[in-house]
């Protein structure tokens, strides 16, 4: 079996290793004919700097790192291209200034095209670098990734104004790019965000977007028939005698597939989360361990969001990326914590969701963490208790698990917001609980209810805040078991709860019988 590149993003690199490269480059070829100014949108970790590493050593004609693929004998090797390849995931910004740092790169390949820069700042450097080069060596293939890294790196009220600092740096520099066109052979820009309102762009209008294309939905990803058809022997070996390939191939692809970038797309898995379960065997949360979203999740938290899917947004929604106000759809479709579901092209309207349960879980447990005011590592052993006391029955268990779900919680930040933390943590909890059991809550117009299906019981929770818990229970009883309950449940238990927010605890508990019937 060849080694797997897990991590790794340069196309000759993976190459010379002789590491498994799955092969992209006749999509590849079409993308660099279809269009002169291309920009693609995907979360981290999805293959946007091979991608461009691919394309820099296409245009550069090394052919031999191209032997054996689709493209090796379909380009014409005698035609080379100076490139000049700017990584924004690479480039110091941290410390020094941003502009400090895209100035020295600029030096360094000036030296290595052996051209003078000319003029001050650093729109002017830049488009001196650009036509110098191409003056001394032809038409010039631009390549920037991760563009709106030094953006997205300081998102979040307390960095804002360092956001909007490089902001300004970064539109100053892409300024350069459509007044160059004359010089350019090709120009191909990758980032998290989309670029409509970042105010980076405004003056480059003529970039293609592909970021939503059907063609090129499966451009940076793995397909279903690629897995099959470059790991069906690890699958095999993994899979074991503890059950068939299809079925550990299933639990797979609920893990790890489900990603869709364009309308009726082909889904696709995260390279870096399969490739790194194809090595370690263990189903674990790569892709989300690699870079935990704080910012997102303390957005999350402010605003009381926590019923993340699925949403609906129109096609128009995904260009909703303004610094003073982020968006919370587009902006968690964007970074790839929800994903297509389905397209309504009457309405023009996307229905989004969780990619798989590899997101689900993890966006889960942080934000029940952050609702909770703990660690998030302590909400999955929340929830399996939870599940355990529902399976033995114990509903003096599962109360003093809610309880302690809201102990850490300073008292009067709970007073302050008690509905919108009590709904929230509730929420989170019970659907969390549904990756374990059938569990459903509903929150509708005030109403917080939750149903759980372990074995052949039904358990009906009605969850009241300063209210009444036999009220609630006498509630349930009137109306009859839910109809969304699986006709195989055989006994209804009801649970009428009252939080008392100024406890912050459980003060009310009713449990009792409900007769089986439908509302």
């Amino acid at each position: 079996m060849q080694r797997l590149p897990i991590g790794q993003q340069d196309f000759r690199t993976i190459r010379r290793e002789g590491k498994l490269y799955i092969d992209k480059t006749e999509l590849i070829a079409e993308l660099v004919d279809v269009a002169k100014f291309i920009f693609l949108s995907r979360p981290r970790r999805f293959g946007k700097s091979l991608t461009l590493t691919t394309v820099k050593y296409l245009f550069e004609g090394e052919r031999e790192l191209f032997e054996g693929l689709w493209i090796a004998d379909r380009w014409d090797w005698e035609r080379r291209y100076p490139v000049l390849h700017f990584q924004f995931n690479s480039i110091s910004y941290q410390v020094e200034q941003l502009s400090e740092s895209i100035q020295s790169i600029l030096n360094r390949m000036a030296d290595n095209f052996s051209v003078d820069l000319s003029g001050q700042t650093l729109a002017e450097r830049f488009e001196s670098l650009i036509h110098g080069v191409h003056h001394q060596h032809g038409p010039v293939v631009l390549l920037i990734d991760e563009y709106d890294k030094p953006i997205i790196d300081f998102l979040g009220a307390d960095k804002l104004d360092k956001a909007r600092q490089n902001q300004r740096v970064l539109k100053s520099f892409y300024s350069v790019v459509k007044s160059s066109d004359a010089y350019l052979r090709f120009f191909m820009i990758t980032g998290v965000s989309k670029f409509t309102k970042v105010g980076v762009f405004s003056d480059l209008n003529n970039l293609y977007d592909i970021s939503l294309s059907p063609k090129f939905a499966t451009l940076a990803g793995l397909t279903e028939a690629e897995v099959v058809q470059h790991f069906s022997d690890r699958i095999s070996k993994l899979a074991g005698d503890t059950s068939s390939a299809e079925d550990f191939l299933q639990r797979i692809r609920d893990r790890y597939n489900g990603y869709a970038f364009a309308p009726n797309a082909v889904r696709v898995y995260n390279p870096f989360g399969l490739l790194a379960f194809m090595e370690d065997g263990l189903f674990r949360n790569f892709w989300f361990a690699t870079g935990t979203p704080t910012f997102l999740i303390k957005l999350l938290r402010n605003r009381y969001v926590y019923d993340l899917a699925p949403q609906q947004l129109s096609a128009i929604g995904f260009e909703s990326y303004d610094l003073e106000r982020l968006e919370t759809v587009p902006l968690l479709y964007q970074t790839g914590y929800l994903t297509i579901r389905d397209y309504s092209d009457l309405k023009d309207v996307f229905t989004l969701d969780y990619p798989n349960t590899e997101v689900k879980e993890s966006m889960l447990s942080h934000l029940l963490g952050a609702y909770a005011h703990q660690d998030a590592t302590r909400s999955t052993p929340y929830v399996l208790r939870l599940e355990q006391a529902l399976r033995q029955g114990d509903l003096t268990e599962v109360r003093y698990i809610i309880d302690e779900l809201f102990a850490s919680i300073p008292y009067q930040l709970f007073i302050g917001a008690k509905e919108n933390l009590y709904h929230a943590i509730i929420h989170v909890a019970f659907t969390y609980l549904g990756q374990y059991v059938q569990s459903e809550v509903s929150s509708l117009r005030g109403r917080l209810d939750a149903a759980v299906v372990v074995d052949r019981t039904g358990y009906l929770f009605e969850f009241k805040l300063d209210g009444d818990a036999k009220a609630a229970l006498q509630q349930m009883r009137e109306r009859g078991y839910r109809s969304g309950l699986p006709p195989e449940v055989e006994r209804v238990v009801g649970i009428g709860v009252n939080f008392g927010s100024q406890e912050k605890r459980v003060t009310g508990w009713e449990v009792g019988e409900v007769a089986l019937g439908g509302y």
